[in-house]
């Protein structure tokens, strides 16, 4: 329960309707997918000099053993792909487009190259490098640059050895496809 202005509240509860508050705040984010919990050192008590301990289901009236946080735990948001330049199937693209990959988490820019690409189904050599103005946006650039093939179909690969900044991977592969204009 927040503990608000930490001024003794009005009502039969005293002392004992404040608190305890703890807000986590990331300074650098977290791993995608990744199991959480939280420990605590033992200096660290509750006005009645008692460790923090996490009784089962949350229940504050159930008994806990002093110092075991063990049943606090949570898990983070898989790595997901959260859109595409165009929808799947999508056909009509101009081929000045760039291919764009948004992801839920920054990108690790090391893992891109694992970034497949065909065009009416032989590989192809395209780049994928992470956006100037966003780590999660992933940007595909033809090797050697030029423009997209006119008139082709594209499938595009995200494999599950791309991860997040953290190493969080990506669950499972994603593909879409997209036509250019003839």
């Amino acid at each position: 329960n927040p503990s608000g202005n930490q001024l003794v509240p009005a009502g039969p509860c005293g002392f004992d309707c404040i608190g305890p508050a703890l807000v986590l705040y990331l300074e650098d984010g977290m791993r995608t997918g990744a199991k959480c919990g939280l420990t605590f050192q033992d200096q660290v008590i509750d006005k009645d000099l008692n460790q923090v301990c996490a009784p089962a289901n949350g229940d504050i009236s159930g008994t806990c053993t002093p110092g075991d946080t063990s049943l606090i735990e949570w898990t983070n948001e898989a790595l997901i792909v959260q859109s595409t330049f165009h929808s799947d199937g999508d056909d009509g693209i101009n081929i000045l487009t760039r291919p764009l990959v948004i992801f839920n988490a920054s990108m690790d820019a090391a893992t891109l190259s694992d970034i497949e690409v065909t065009v009416d189904g032989a590989p192809y050599a395209m780049n994928f490098s992470l956006s100037a103005a966003d780590p999660k946006t992933v940007e595909g650039v033809p090797a050697g640059g030029g423009d997209l093939s006119a008139g082709s179909t594209y499938v595009i690969t995200v494999p599950s050895t791309v991860t997040d900044r953290f190493g969080g991977p990506l669950p499972q592969a994603f593909t879409f496809t997209f036509t250019t204009a003839p």
